[in-house]
Order: C-alpha cells, then sequence, then structure tokens
C-alpha cells in the first residue's frame, strides 16, 4: 500500500511510465544477471520519487528480487537476496529520510504485516528482515562506512549532495556495492534537477550521463532516467507553462494540482529559478538567492573599531587541506552589545590569490598547514584578546584544537550537521538583519566580503540551509565566523557553567 500522504493505505498501481523504468532497472544480460548497476530516476518535485524507490527497496529486501532460472513451462522465476543489507541515505542527521519513512509505513500497515513473517522487526530508523538482513536509514554522520556489505542503496534527493560528507559517503557506499557478486547489488539515485556549479552528486551523475550519450565513455551499467519540461519561452504564458508541467511531470501530471503550480509560480515570492528546477525539473543556475545581499553587508561595516583591552573573545575555525581554504575568525562582544567579527583566509589555490576580490589572504602552496593556524590563534590572535572559546569543524582542525585546548582554551568540535552548527547559522543571519542597526559589525575587509557574496541561502524547517552559489567560490570565512560569532553569543553559558554544546 501507499506510505504516508494523500493515498496512504491506498493499493499500489504501478502507472506505466513506473513499470518502464523497472524493466530498464532490472534488464538483464546472456547470463541472466542483472545488467544496471548504479541508476538515477530524475523527476520534478511531487512525483512521489522517494516512495517508488521505498518500493524497489521493501522488494529488494523481502521479495524474489534476482533472477533464478525458467521453469517448466519457460516462465522466469525468481529468488530473493541473501543478507540484504539496504541503506537508504537521507541528507539530515536525525531524520529517517522520505525513504525510509515510506518503507516503515509500508511494512508496518501493508499486506505484509498481516503475514505470519517470524524476523520481521520494523523499527523507526532500521528494519530487521526474516533470515538475517536490514534496511536502515543513514546521515550523512554516517561517514565511517568503510567494509559495509550493501545489496541496494538509495540516496535520496542528491541535488542536495553537496557537502563533502554527503559525496564521500555516496562514494564509500556505491564502493562497498561492487563486493557481494552473488548479491548482484546496485544503487538508486532519486533526485530533482541540480543548480549547477554547486558540485552535487546529482551534477556529477548528469555530467557522466552526457559522457556516455556523446559516446565518450562506454558504460551499460549506467541508468540514467530523466524528464524535464520544455523551456518555456514566455514565462508569463500560463498555457506554455502548463504544457511544460504536463511534460515534466508525465504520466504523474494526471493527478498533479497544475493549476496550484501554475498559481505558485505567479508568487512574487517564487524564484522563477527555483520553479525550474523543482517543478520543471530542468537544471538551472540560481539568479538570486543570496544570503546576505552585498548592501547589507556593507551596512555592517565598522572601519575604526577599537579592541578594548583584556577583551573576551571567541574564535572559529573551518578548515580545509587540499584545493580549498582555510578560515580563522575571532568574535568579541562591543559595549553598544554588537559582536565584532573578523577573518584570517589561506588557500592552496594560486589564483584566488589574484582575483579581486581577494579570496584569500595567504598562499600555501599544494597544501594547507592547519598548525600554522593553530599557532597563529596561539600567538598572534592570543595577543591581542583573551580566547574562551574555540568552536571549530571537527573535520581537519581536530589535532590542532586538541593542542590549543592543552594550552587552556576550551575548544568544542562540532559537525555541519549539528543541532548548534545550525543554530549558529541562524543567529548570524538574525544578527545580521536585526533592525536598522545590524548586531554584527566587521572592519570591511574585502576577502571576508568575497565570502559573504558567495553564500545563496535556502530557508527550511530546521533553518538555513547554505551553499556556494558556485563549486569554485568559497564561502569558509563565513562559516568560521558563524562559529565565532555563536562561541561569543554562548560564551558565558558554556565557559562559565561547563554547559555541555548539545544543551546550548
Amino acid at each position: 500500500m501507499h506510505g504516508p500522504g494523500d493515498v496512504q493505505g491506498q493499493r499500489i498501481e504501478l502507472d506505466d511510465e513506473r513499470v518502464r523504468f523497472l524493466l530498464k532497472a532490472y534488464r538483464l544480460d546472456d547470463r541472466g544477471r542483472r545488467m544496471v548497476r548504479r541508476g538515477v530516476l530524475s523527476r520534478a518535485k511531487g512525483w512521489a520519487k522517494s516512495e517508488f524507490a521505498a518500493m524497489i527497496a521493501a522488494v529488494e529486501a523481502l521479495g524474489p528480487a534476482r533472477f533464478a532460472g525458467w521453469d517448466h513451462d519457460g516462465r522466469p522465476m525468481g529468488r530473493p537476496v541473501q543478507a540484504p543489507y539496504i541503506p537508504c541515505i537521507a541528507t539530515e542527521e536525525g531524520q529517517a529520510g522520505n525513504t525510509y519513512s515510506a518503507i516503515e509505513y509500508m511494512l508496518r500497515h501493508g499486506a505484509i504485516s498481516r503475514l505470519s513473517m517470524m524476523g520481521l522487526d520494523v523499527g523507526l530508523t532500521r528494519t530487521f528482515v526474516p533470515g538475517g538482513g536490514k534496511i536502515q536509514a543513514l546521515s550523512a554522520r554516517a561517514t565511517s562506512k568503510e567494509g559495509g556489505k550493501e545489496t541496494f542503496a538509495n540516496f535520496d534527493e542528491t541535488h542536495l549532495y553537496v557537502t563533502r560528507e554527503l559525496r564521500d559517503l555516496h562514494s564509500t557506499v556505491r564502493r562497498n556495492l561492487g563486493k557481494r557478486k552473488i548479491a548482484e547489488p546496485w544503487s538508486l539515485e532519486t533526485t530533482t534537477m541540480y543548480a549547477p556549479g554547486e558540485g552535487s552528486v546529482s551534477e556529477s551523475s548528469h555530467k557522466y550521463a552526457e559522457a556516455i550519450a556523446a559516446g565518450t565513455i562506454n558504460d551499460p551499467g549506467f541508468l540514467f532516467d530523466h524528464l524535464q519540461g520544455s523551456l518555456v519561452g514566455d514565462w508569463d504564458d500560463d498555457d506554455e507553462l502548463r504544457d511544460a508541467l504536463v511534460e515534466a511531470y508525465g504520466e504523474a501530471a494526471d493527478w498533479m494540482d497544475l493549476e496550484r503550480l501554475i498559481a505558485e509560480a505567479r508568487d512574487p515570492d517564487t524564484e522563477p529559478s527555483d520553479f525550474k528546477r523543482f517543478f520543471l525539473n530542468q537544471p538551472t543556475e540560481r539568479t538570486t538567492g543570496k544570503w546576505i545581499t552585498d548592501e547589507r553587508w556593507r551596512e555592517c561595516a565598522a572601519l575604526k573599531t577599537r579592541i578594548p583591552k583584556n577583551v573576551i573573545a571567541a574564535v572559529g575555525v573551518d578548515a580545509a587541506l587540499t584545493r580549498d581554504t582555510t578560515a580563522r575568525a575571532v568574535a568579541f562582544k562591543k559595549r553598544d552589545g554588537t559582536i565584532h567579527v573578523t577573518t584570517r583566509v589561506w588557500t592552496t589555490i594560486e589564483r584566488r590569490v589574484t582575483a579581486l576580490p581577494q579570496l584569500a589572504h595567504v598562499y600555501i602552496p599544494n597544501r594547507i598547514d592547519n598548525d600554522i593556524v593553530r599557532d597563529e590563534i596561539s600567538d598572534d590572535v592570543a595577543g591581542r584578546y583573551t580566547v574562551r572559546l574555540l568552536f571549530y569543524d571537527k573535520r581537519f582542525f581536530d589535532t590542532q584544537a586538541n593542542d590549543l585546548a592543552r594550552d587552556g582554551l576550551t575548544v568544542v568540535g562540532l559537525e555541519p550537521q549539528d543541532t548548534p552548527a545550525q543554530d549558529a547559522w541562524d543567529l548570524f543571519y538574525k544578527l545580521v538583519h536585526q533592525g536598522p542597526k545590524p548586531g554584527i559589525s566587521h572592519d570591511g575587509d574585502p576577502v571576508f566580503a568575497a565570502h559573504v557574496s558567495n553564500c545563496v541561502g535556502t530557508k527550511t524547517t530546521r533553518g538555513w540551509k547554505v551553499a556556494k552559489v558556485k563549486a569554485d567560490k568559497p564561502i569558509d570565512a563565513v562559516a568560521a565566523a558563524v562559529y565565532a560569532v555563536f562561541g561569543v553569543e554562548f560564551l558565558d553559558e558554556y565557559v562559565e557553567t561547563k554547559r555541555s554544546w548539545r544543551a546550548l
């Protein structure tokens, strides 16, 4: 039966479009083995991609999902996968994700729940299947997935896989899928189209499909099933937009509320580039959507801020190693309550030093030595401020942070998906935009301004989701500043009362 939604609990009837996809995804070679090792299903928002992936995952776990020869009457036979392991990858920690949530509902309330199936144990984030095997919800935090024995994996909404953690997890799980020959493993990416330049998994998958179509790469095991609406010549023409939506949704257009979508397109708060991506399924660059406008950031400038003697400060670090930038920020609270923040940026990419405006202060060939950043905090920063707290990105700065902790500094490592990290971005945005007088000030540094200008933001139910406007446009100074400002705001609560960062 269908999972959560308008048709929840109703019997599933696959339309021809979905059946065609299944026929392509499960096609066999001359030896009777599955051919597709990696599938991509690209459809517009609302097409029910996640639920369709949930149906496939449930069959991969419990059904006769592999070819087992022919019976005496010449009909094909199937066999189950032995000890299936099926991760359903979600983008947010603490969320089961759309795919697993649908699986959980189907297995709890569908026909299979009425069968006497010993060993089927359905949970909110994992399901154990009879005979050994598991379906599991995973997120970007599951970065140590080397050694897994996956038989099928679903990567949902891969246009959002723009962080290093999610891209690494995608690569790791796909490597694991190659280890179980008898299981004939494969993966399925379900996505709407991406914003070019963000470097998402969806973008790289599309480019790979284009290379295959052009004949520069031969990979019969890669299935890219994409449907989009035609380009709309006159954006204000409702009939032309309606026709494009029908194309984008295929057979699902019969049950989509197209008039509601057209009304959404006409809403002045709707960004056309986002509408084209999500509802016409067209790869579309962001035309607006800056998280903080250049004008507002200039309004935050306080060019002659004096550093009070013995002022207590917090430091933020967003670190990298190669082909990227590392940033350090210092923030302190002025007498009027405004938080003043400055940054310093190191890079391994030479052209960024000569770019106008500059995108880094210091060029380091080949690889960033984060010990330099540690020493700069110990010597230069500590010489000008009374540093009490360091918030930092855990990925590349743990060793250096531990050195600083031994010197007496309170250090707090954050993962991007941690609740305090999310709260930090929301706080920074709130302070920048509060009233006529911003709650944050800076010294007008062009490097810092360039990183701010590179940020695009999307407001979600969990807060701001901030990304690069293009993959090669760094925003590390902003991330470091966000951590430093958060540290100042909660410095007394954290340092004085020794509260865990999880309680902030």
